[in-house]
């Protein structure tokens, strides 16, 4: 009898435990439903596809909430998490709150079949147990089970029907594809139809690129050639201002961001040698052709050809026509930039030949160096640290003597070539609160030296009218030691800009230029600061969906429309951290440049013959030509259609357009007005 009325007790005090702790589980997160899931029924294996959520929170929760979306099929299991916007972060208590949509996609190498989506909210903290870490924050509906939150059927895309009238008496097919279009080897997945005739516009002043492409029959093809002819009109231009060059592919490995597909993709715009380049049966290979508009090149239509030639068939002709708008793009770009180019990895990569003397090496680095920065202007983003710094001739009596013969001749060429602004002194190694900064470059300590430096620099700036030009990026996404160390900078001289890579705080009144991660932007902190006469500027890095960044393997359109976001974010400036980080790997061999992220840091290929691009390198400078467009536009107040239209490509950092034609064809109508307006004379222009 006492054996049962313990067992009793026993069972008692377990069912009061299980129900304290699922008391405690339930209650220890903030209460949120979810009302809602948009989900497709059925979707296509590498192609995006949108989800939504309605939620309804009862209490407020962690502002650092990201939203968890993961593909559950079989063995496979996919992951597509994003970070909510903050204009969805600001929800309350009894208000039902939308999430998305965000684009996500089951990659293409993924089993056919039904997935199940898992989705819910976590934030990064500690767990019931007091374990600190990424907790999930439980749906209050008891209908939720394990986060599942519906189901989507994933089919693979039919593939590309051939015929034999496709590929001519050649044994060849040729199509054309966009800037925008990405190219993979495989012929069943290229959908673009035979054509051979090409249509662009260009300002002058600009670059614009199409890509030519060859699909090879059930033969091969060898030493296949694309050459253009000059293009005529009301004017000439020349063969020397159309480059053709080859796409070539990497082999992507598995990010831990969600991507359309692993394996290879077009990436490095490789040169075509006296060889040309084989096609191997089934398969096709991109040509990517640009041409450049020479400032004064007079507006109109111009005509040429792009020809096609393999070894041993005949060659086959593309028909290009070129519209010159009546407008030009400035030389200088008017979006500000700061692209990071590391000089030691071009040392590494280029190193000293068997019987080279140190001497012609560091001469040769140099040379090399200078074509790098050369070809970042060329493509409207200035390199940070490629000026230089003036060396120390002595300090007397508290003040830094420096010589800038060589930084001023560096300074002088970059700003000819197109540089927006650049930097002076290196990242800084800081003492909090000290303003202790010892620095390479001089091997000195203390307050003083900072001061005397700065007041060096602020000086020579001014005398050669830079001040305006210059900045110091000395502290890298962190507040410390930031307080002191810019004060002392403006202590030296007070018209040097200072630039900290965080989010504008109170407390930092010596930072001029606040450049924030596109995903912590938020507009009213901006426009705050922007008042009180600060530069706001962007960055991008590491993959943070929904919002975009210059990664490998991502859609075009991600890279394109950063100038954009820039512009309707009243951005003036735009900074990357690297544009050569081959420090983990050759990116040719392994693109995974930085941990778990192909093509992050590395929008350049070590190459024998120097600097070779990339698709996103090309793709970036569409949307820096882009931008001049739409500050254009807006000058000359192009009217709330128009307004209207661009708004729809880029409404904010996260809401822009999946659709590559609805931004080219939003740019072809900023074009056309901005050539009208070219065309009226100053006086009906001011008038309209």
């Amino acid at each position: 009898m006492k054996r049962g009325k313990g067992t009793i007790a026993l069972v008692a005090l377990s069912l009061f435990a299980a129900g304290w702790l699922y008391g405690a589980l339930r209650f220890r997160f903030p209460r949120i439903e979810l009302l809602e899931v948009e989900i497709p029924e059925r979707v296509l294996l590498g192609e995006e596809f949108p989800l939504a959520f309605s939620v309804l929170p009862h209490a407020p929760f962690p502002p650092g909430a990201s939203l968890f979306i993961h593909f559950a099929g079989g063995e496979t299991k996919i992951n597509a998490d994003v970070a909510i916007p903050l204009p969805m972060r600001r929800w309350s208590p009894g208000e039902t709150a939308r999430l998305g949509p965000f684009y996500c996609v089951v990659p293409a190498g993924a089993p056919p079949g039904r997935y199940a989506v898992e989705a819910g909210l976590f934030y990064q903290g500690r767990d019931w147990l007091g374990r600190r870490g990424y907790v999930r924050i439980p749906w209050a509906n008891r209908t939720v089970r394990n986060w599942n939150a519906g189901s989507i059927e994933a089919a693979r895309r039919p593939p590309r029907e051939w015929t034999a009238a496709d590929f001519g008496p050649g044994g060849y097919a040729v199509g054309i594809a966009g800037p925008l279009d990405k190219v993979f080897p495989d012929r069943e997945e290229w959908r673009g139809p035979p054509a051979h005739r090409v249509e662009i516009s260009a300002a002058r002043n600009e670059y614009e690129s199409f890509q030519v492409v060859v699909a090879a029959g059930e033969a091969p093809l060898k030493g296949v050639r694309v050459a253009a002819g000059e293009l005529r009109g009301p004017g000439l231009i020349g063969t020397d201002q159309i480059e053709v060059r080859c796409a070539g592919w990497v082999e992507t490995r598995r990010p831990y961001y969600n991507v359309p597909r692993t394996g290879p993709w077009p990436d490095p715009l490789l040169p075509v040698g006296g060889g040309g380049v084989d096609v191997e049966p089934g398969r096709v290979r991109s040509f990517w052709v640009t041409v450049f508009v020479p400032p004064g090149t007079p507006p109109g239509e111009y005509r040429g050809t792009v020809t096609v030639a393999p070894e041993g068939v005949a060659p086959a002709a593309v028909d290009l026509t070129l519209r010159v708008w009546g407008f030009e793009l400035p030389a200088t770009p008017t979006l500000k930039t700061g692209f990071d180019f590391y000089e030691y990895l071009v040392r590494r990569y280029y190193p000293r030949n068997e019987g080279e003397g140190e001497a012609d090496w560091r001469k040769r680095i140099d040379a090399l160096c200078r074509d790098y920065y050369l070809d970042m202007l060329r493509h409207r983003i200035s390199p940070i640290h490629n000026v230089g710094n003036p060396s120390l001739v002595g300090v007397e009596d508290g003040g830094y003597l420096l010589d800038f013969a060589e930084f001023d001749r560096r300074v002088e060429g970059y700003l000819a070539a197109g540089q927006t602004d650049f930097g002076i002194a290196i990242e800084a190694r800081v003492v909090p609160d000290e303003g202790i900064w010892s620095d390479g470059w001089y091997g000195f300590t203390g307050p003083d030296a900072v001061r005397g430096v700065f007041r060096s620099f602020g000086k020579h700036l001014e005398r050669r009218g830079w001040m305006g030009r210059a900045y110091t990026y000395v502290i890298d996404e962190t507040y410390r030691g930031v307080e002191s160390l810019t004060r002392l900078i403006h202590e030296g001289h007070p018209g040097i800009r200072t630039m900290l890579t965080c989010t504008p705080e109170e407390g930092y009144p010596n930072v001029d230029i606040w450049c924030i991660r596109l995903n912590n932007f938020d507009g009213e902190t901006a426009r705050r600061f922007r008042d009180r006469g600060k530069e706001i500027w962007l960055y991008v890095a590491s993959p943070t969906r929904p919002f975009p960044t210059i990664i490998l393997d991502s859609p075009s359109i991600e890279t394109r429309i950063i100038p954009w976001i820039c512009r309707r974010a009243g951005a003036t400036g735009l900074v990357y951290w690297c544009v050569n980080y081959w420090h983990l790997a050759d990116p040719m061999e392994n693109p995974m440049t930085w941990p778990d992220q192909n093509g992050n840091g590395s929008l350049y290929y070590p190459h024998p013959s120097g600097p070779v691009g990339s698709i996103r390198l090309e793709v970036l400078r569409d949307g820096m030509e882009d931008y001049e467009y739409l500050r254009m536009a807006a000058e000359k107040k192009a009217g709330r259609e128009l307004e209207e239209r661009v708004a729809a490509v880029a409404a904010s950092g996260w809401d822009y357009s999946r659709d590559p034609e609805r931004l080219l064809r939003t740019r072809e109508a900023l074009g056309r007005f901005l050539d009208a307006a070219a065309r009226l004379p100053v006086g009906r222009e001011e008038a309209r």
